[in-house]
């Protein structure tokens, strides 16, 4: 689109604006939803991705794609509102239709600048509302990320739960007399330990003594 370009004065005096600034505003408009639908996705990927090289590739790709789809549709869409919407054909008379245009609207200036200022502030209000929703959207997020691997754990738990209820169902069917041979049983390896230890410590007591007389 060329800044330069301007419509013909016949176009601006009629519909009482330059439609060449009209479609800059709206080209202007659009880009700028681009540019804050990519901060949203760039923040989303630092919740998603560490990996900032990655992150940087994504968001140059994207950002590449969508300015040459803007600049590339941007001038079609030019050239058809110029072709289609914003042309008179050469037949109408302009005077008159200006001056019937000028009788049936009557434009209070003071009123038309205080209705612009309250769109502006109401769509800053909106923005702002944007941006805390993103802010609570990537918190929800986190939330979920950090709730999947607790249910993760709590899967692991729970697929363990059959083994130790099958155990503990084996152990109470047990009989009493069973049990206390298992007691007795583990008592006597205790006991066989202890010996074993004050055994060997005994034999190397005696080999102590023995290397400490001195025969001739």
């Amino acid at each position: 689109m060329n800044p330069n370009m301007s419509s013909n004065s016949r176009i601006k005096s009629y519909f009482n604006f330059d439609p060449i600034e009209l479609i800059d505003d709206i080209v202007c408009a659009v880009s700028q939803y681009i540019n804050d639908g990519i901060e949203s996705l760039a923040a989303l990927l630092i919740q998603l991705d560490n990996n900032e090289e990655t992150r940087n590739r994504v968001i140059n790709k994207i950002t590449e794609l969508m300015q040459d789809s803007l600049n590339r549709n941007s001038d079609l869409f030019e050239l058809y509102l110029m072709r289609n919407i914003f042309v008179i054909p050469v037949d109408v008379d302009l005077a008159s239709a200006i001056d019937s245009a000028e009788s049936d609207q009557s434009f209070d200036v003071s009123n038309n600048l205080s209705h612009e200022n309250e769109l502006d502030e109401e769509i800053e209000n909106l923005y702002k509302k944007i941006n805390e929703q993103k802010l609570v959207y990537l918190s929800h997020l986190k939330n979920i990320k950090e709730n999947e691997i607790q249910s993760q754990i709590y899967e692991q738990i729970i697929s363990r739960v059959p083994i130790l209820e099958k155990l503990l169902l084996e152990y109470q069917e047990l009989p009493q007399q069973k049990l206390d041979e298992l007691v007795s049983l583990a008592e006597d390896c205790f006991n066989l330990s202890k010996n074993a230890k004050s055994i060997n410590d005994s034999e190397h007591l005696l080999e102590f003594h023995k290397k400490s007389f001195n025969f001739d």
